[in-house]
């Protein structure tokens, strides 16, 4: 099933993804850049720009989780270019050079038509008049079973919310006031949309929040198939390309032990520690993990970290479970 996710979007202390006063000198607005601090040291936003190094913590794998299993993109106009209005001619060809990091198609709401933009590294900007729905549709079209990601900018998450049209959201929260700008979440009940918190990870730069919503609660339908309250469509399995990618962004980050683990159903697992980190990836079944009082629910294609020592406990479904787990026993250079 493709899923709708909002992914390494940086919101301040007091909520705003963007500051005031946005233009082509500070597109993110006043302060703005501040937001991002968290992501730029990291290994996969440096390797965005064609850099070596980078950091390889908790920072870097949720910034390369927001890549895994995806087929297409969705981007508001202001995320595309700083260009409003019809467009004056086709010079502008988006903030990233010939050479965009989405390597996938890339789909842009706009009112005004425009060709679509062939770049190298496999992106092609389709431009979108028809609105959010059209966008998404041909979004999930172009991803062919993958995932779309919603790639902002506020507004336009904004409208996705509002329609119950997105199922997960990572919000990197930096430690930053803004004061005013454009806000995320002001304005939407997300308890009532059936969002809850799955997963919240502090680090020295900013907290992770992963944000859950069923894909389908209360008889809302999903295409033509109607989910009650106690329902949920199971994932599909990621596939070896998916679990290739895991397993080669585990060994990059100092993880020499990958194998699998199968549990039985029903098996449950009382709180305990590692002396090791972990990286996962559910491939089968589903489970529910319990770490610093939060549990999450994770089914195939979810992926979850912990870090030695960590306590914490596992209660598997009625079908078992299987993931693909990587260990790492020594502590990573920084």
């Amino acid at each position: 099933m493709t899923r709708l996710r909002v992914q390494s979007f940086s919101i301040s202390l007091d909520g705003y993804g963007a500051g005031p006063n946005q233009s082509l000198q500070q597109p993110l607005g006043e302060g703005g850049m501040a937001l991002h601090q968290w992501a730029f040291a990291t290994r996969t936003f440096r390797r965005m720009f064609g850099q070596d190094g980078g950091s390889t913590d908790v920072d870097d794998r949720f910034a390369a989780r927001g890549f895994d299993h995806l087929g297409a993109w969705i981007l508001g106009r202001h995320m595309f270019g700083p260009v409003r209005g019809p467009w004056p001619d086709d010079a502008w060809k988006g903030w990233w050079g010939d050479e965009p990091p989405y390597h996938c198609p890339v789909f842009v709401l706009t009112h005004h038509a425009r060709a679509p933009i062939e770049m190298q590294g496999g992106t092609t900007f389709h431009f979108v008049t028809e609105g959010i729905h059209a966008a998404l549709e041909r979004a999930r079209a172009a991803a062919a079973g993958r995932d779309v990601r919603l790639g902002g900018g506020v507004a336009t998450i904004r409208q996705y919310l509002a329609a119950g049209l997105v199922d997960e959201m990572h919000l990197a929260i930096a430690p930053v006031l803004l004061g005013r700008g454009e806000s995320l979440l002001a304005g939407l009940d997300l308890p009532s949309l059936g969002w809850r918190c799955s997963e919240h990870v502090p680090t020295a730069s900013a907290t992770h929040v992963v944000l859950t919503r069923a894909a389908v609660a209360r008889g809302l339908s999903a295409g033509s198939h109607t989910v009650a309250d106690h329902e949920r469509i199971s994932p599909m399995s990621p596939d070896a390309s998916t679990i290739a990618a895991f397993e080669a962004q585990a060994r990059a980050a100092g993880f020499d032990e990958v194998l699998d683990r199968r549990w039985a159903p029903g098996t449950v697992l009382d709180a305990h520690t590692h002396d090791f980190d972990v990286m996962a990836l559910v491939t089968e079944g589903e489970m529910w993990l319990e770490c610093g009082g939060v549990t999450r629910h994770l089914r195939a294609g979810d992926r979850f970290d912990l870090v030695r020592e960590a306590p914490h406990a596992e209660r598997y479904g009625a079908a078992g479970a299987v993931y693909r787990v990587a260990r790492r026993r020594a502590t990573p250079a920084r």
